[in-house]
């Protein structure tokens, strides 16, 4: 139903956002249609609303991010993302209205140059540096030297200046947005590289660190198009398309970001990171020996770390080789023996081997070194016979009480002292716990009628028309007397 009241807006729009960046299109596109119903030049509705649309190359996207980019001509992102689609799915004349009216608002000459660049079918040569301009080099070194020393406030002051008197510096526009960005100045910094992309197209980590910003904004749907850009400006571009994996997967979109790792360890095969979170992806979408051969590439390609070992331990024990969960679980704590996380998987693996007291001292070691692990407490709860005076029980019930306790940690938590409490002989205690465990467990994992009924269709549907062979008969052998 469409909000009567415009004060509705801003919350509608809020909430479109949100639900874009969670990667449900079709509720976000809803929502950014009755904003728009009510207030059709929306410049932010539009906007997010045709970039949605340029996603899957919808025509509609050029008019949604012209009348953005019209609306608030002094941002840049509206011209770029507006210039985006063009230079993908437009034709002749959409690009050729882009670009006059790019200079029929008086765009800043760098950005304006961009645009027109990108639109007039040239292709965009790859650099490898950024340019200096008109700046002085011994201005740049000084400028290097702050930067790479850690001064960054020193560094942000340089930077400006030297823009002031060199407007065409890419160099000292990348510093400057760097040593904001590590100042936690995000939105200045954002400037600062897209001034960069406009005045050096071709370089990639120009666009890799605009989309970095883009992310720590918050924007990650917008951060889509420079990483693709950094990736395809340079010929190691398993950097670009790792981040660009990470970005989809966080919006839903699991099939494109499976699809970006694999060109980047195509491209980068010894590249240990991009095998590392390719078997990341791997395992989130079960596909589990998939996932140990990106792993183990990922070691043989130099990544020597323990997450690496818990990971293929994991995975390793979802394809029944507890032996070998084993093997990667004692090769992490070598390398790293004090991995709380390894230390419990390692427990785990004790108890089902009936190893309790092994088992218990890892797990309290666990604890030691990350008491606010919820998951720790419940594991060790499922073997220990919780006793009244074990300090263990007022850590428990003070995590548990305590507001800023995250709801995972304290749903485990109050699955651990609903046990406690069983142990204890105290039933009237045992649902002050169990409760709210369940609780936000139904939170967590919310169980959906509909959708296990469609599961349920889906199987019955398949094997609507299987009828079973019928069982063999088994000749009988004449018994010999």
């Amino acid at each position: 139903m469409l909000p009567l009241n415009p004060a509705h807006l801003p919350r509608l729009l809020t909430e479109a956002l949100r639900l874009h960046e969670a990667g449900r299109l079709p509720e976000a596109e809803e929502r950014y249609r009755s904003v728009l119903a009510v207030a059709p030049d929306e410049p932010a509705a539009n906007f997010h609303l045709g970039r949605l649309l340029a996603a899957r190359r919808a025509p509609e996207a050029l008019d949604r991010l012209g009348r953005a980019a019209r609306a608030r001509p002094q941002e840049a992102a509206g011209w770029q993302a507006w210039t985006a689609a063009a230079a993908t799915f437009g034709d002749a004349a959409a690009r050729k209205e882009v670009i006059e009216a790019a200079r029929q608002a008086r765009l800043p000459a760098p950005l304006l140059s961009q645009i027109e660049t990108r639109l007039s079918g040239a292709p965009v040569k790859p650099v490898a540096q950024p340019r200096i301009g008109r700046a002085a080099p011994a201005e740049i070194k000084a400028l290097l030297s702050d930067y790479q020393a850690g001064r960054m406030a020193a560094a942000e002051r340089r930077a400006g200046a030297i823009l002031s008197a060199a407007p065409d510096c890419a160099l000292a526009a990348d510093v400057l947005g760097n040593a904001q960005m590590a100042q936690g100045r995000q939105t200045p910094a954002l400037a600062a590289f897209q001034r960069v992309v406009a005045l050096e197209p071709g370089w990639p980590d120009g666009h890799l660190h605009l989309a970095q910003a883009l992310l720590a904004l918050g924007r990650a749907a917008e951060a889509l198009d420079p990483l693709a850009r950094a990736a395809a400006l340079t010929p190691k571009p398993a950097r670009a398309l790792m981040l660009l994996a990470v970005t989809l997967a966080r919006m839903g979109r699991q099939t494109a970001a499976l699809a970006a790792l694999r060109r980047a360890v195509a491209a980068e095969p010894r590249h240990p990171e991009a095998q590392f979170q390719l078997g990341i992806l791997q395992t989130d979408l079960r596909a589990y020996a998939e996932a140990e051969a990106a792993f183990r590439a990922a070691e043989a390609a130099g990544n020597r770390s323990a997450d690496l070992q818990l990971r293929l331990g994991q995975v390793l024990l979802m394809q029944g080789d507890e032996a070998g969960a084993a093997a990667a679980y004692e090769t992490g704590l070598a390398r790293e023996p004090d991995h709380a996380m390894l230390l419990s998987r390692k427990a785990l693996l004790l108890q089902g081997r009936g190893a309790f007291a092994e088992a218990e001292a890892l797990l309290r070691r666990a604890i030691e070194l990350a008491p606010g692990t919820g998951e720790f407490y419940r594991i060790l709860s499922a073997s220990l016979k919780m006793t009244p005076e074990d300090p263990l029980l007022f850590e428990m019930q003070r995590r548990f009480d305590d507001p800023a306790t995250a709801e995972a940690d304290r749903m485990h938590l109050g699955f651990a002292l609903a046990k406690a409490m069983d142990d204890l002989k105290r039933p009237e205690s045992l649902f002050t716990y169990l409760r709210p465990a369940n609780q936000l467990m139904r939170k967590a994992h919310p169980y959906d009628i509909a959708s296990r009924r469609a599961e349920l269709e889906g199987i019955f549907a398949t094997f609507a028309d299987f009828t079973p062979a019928p069982p063999r008969r088994r000749a009988i052998s004449p018994r010999c007397s």
